[in-house]
């Protein structure tokens, strides 16, 4: 089945560096269309069934609810269930193709359940905040990795699973300089992004 909508960004970054923020929440206010602040991270985010917990909304209009991941692959692809009801249920797709420094996103939203009654009267409308939130992520994430800017980083560690069913400790660095993200297996052992997989 087609998703409702279809929204394609390119990014001056790699795909490494855009997946170090698509898979930290605590960026998801500064380009997410609506997001007004994100709590209750679940500490193996972000594997598979992991979760966190939002607000969204205009104004003075406030919807909690919480985002679920239903798969990840490598630093390319990241399906999420988001709920922000009573206004929508879907399920969002952020799929990446790299081009040596560069990369493409393609947001795919698609409303599920008694949601997709209204999806094609409201495509318009999901369609444009895919548009403005892709712009205001690329905007972001360009900045971050963009010459001469020394003052933003953060950090977030998480756990996911490598082939073979290791736990591993994810720790991912978003900073200026291009350092965006060091996976540590047993005993320190140093993982590529290639290698990580869903839990």
């Amino acid at each position: 089945m087609n998703p409702t909508a279809v929204t394609d960004k390119t990014f001056a970054v790699t795909a490494a560096e855009l997946f170090a923020v698509r898979v930290d929440p605590d960026s998801y206010p500064r380009w997410l269309t609506g997001t007004k602040n994100i709590s209750n991270v679940s500490s193996d985010w972000p594997a598979r069934g992991s979760y966190f917990k939002h607000t969204v909304g205009f104004g003075p209009i406030a919807i909690p609810d919480r985002t679920t991941v239903r798969d990840v692959e490598t630093a390319q692809l990241v399906t999420l269930f988001v709920r922000a009801r009573p206004v929508v249920e879907a399920i969002v797709q952020l799929d990446v193709t790299s081009n040596g420094d560069a990369c493409t996103l393609r947001m795919t939203k698609d409303p599920v359940s008694v949601y997709k009654v209204i999806a094609p009267l409201a495509c318009p409308l999901i369609r444009a905040r895919s548009e403005r939130s892709l712009q205001r992520l690329k905007d972001f994430v360009e900045t971050q990795h963009a010459p001469g800017i020394s003052s933003c980083s953060s950090e977030r560690h998480r756990s996911a699973r490598i082939a073979g069913g290791a736990l591993l400790a994810v720790s991912v660095h978003i900073t200026c300089d291009g350092s965006v993200g060091q996976i540590l297996g047993p005993q320190s052992t140093p993982y590529t992004q290639n290698q990580l997989v869903p839990a």
